[in-house]
C-alpha cells in the first residue's frame, strides 16, 4: 500500500473548474467512450420517502458496474447521463489518482487502503440495480466512465 500512498503524492493538477474535455483527457476517455456515456442514462433512485430502513445491514460485495445505473443522492438531480455526472465531479484527488485504467482498478481493489483513507464506496441496491448512495461517488463515477467492470463496495439492500 505504500506505493499507492506515494502515487497520491504525485498529483496532476485538476481544479474544480476543470472543463469536461480536460477531465476526459485526464482519465483517458476517447471519443467513442464519450459517446457511449452520453447515450447511457443515469437514473435517480426513487425509494419511497416513508421508507425508514432501520434494520438494514450493509455488507461488502464486488458489484458489476453494468448494474450501477444511477445515484441515490440529491446532487444527481438533473443529470441525465454519465457524462453529466462526470462533469459534476469536483474532488481533484480522484482524478489525481488516475494514471491508467489498470492502476485505478488496482487502487479500487485495495480495500484496506480505501477503507482507511477514504472509506469504501457505498451503494444502494434496489430492485436489482445499484445506485451511488454515499461515500465514493467520484471513484464509482470515474470507474463507470472508464469502463471498469467490477469494484468492491459497501451495499445496502433495500427491499420494500
Amino acid at each position: 500500500m505504500k506505493e499507492l500512498h506515494e502515487m497520491v503524492k504525485q498529483f496532476k493538477s485538476i481544479s474544480p473548474n476543470t472543463s469536461l474535455e480536460e477531465k476526459l483527457s485526464s482519465i483517458c476517455v476517447d471519443d467513442d467512450r464519450k459517446q457511449e456515456l452520453i447515450n447511457t442514462h443515469c437514473k435517480q433512485c426513487n425509494i419511497p420517502h416513508e421508507y425508514k430502513g432501520e434494520n438494514l445491514k450493509p455488507f461488502l460485495k464486488i458489484i458489476d458496474l453494468d448494474k450501477l445505473v444511477g445515484w441515490y443522492r440529491t446532487d444527481s438531480i438533473g443529470k441525465s447521463n454519465w457524462l453529466e455526472c462526470l462533469l459534476g465531479l469536483h474532488k481533484q484527488i480522484n482524478f489525481d489518482l488516475y494514471k491508467n485504467k489498470e492502476e485505478f482498478e488496482k487502487f479500487l481493489y485495495s480495500i484496506k487502503y480505501c477503507d482507511e483513507l477514504y472509506g469504501l464506496p457505498e451503494v444502494i441496491e434496489y430492485e436489482g440495480e445499484y445506485f451511488i448512495g454515499g461515500n465514493g461517488k467520484h471513484r464509482l463515477t470515474i470507474a463507470k466512465c472508464v469502463g471498469i467492470k467490477a469494484v468492491p463496495v459497501i451495499v445496502t439492500k433495500i427491499e420494500l
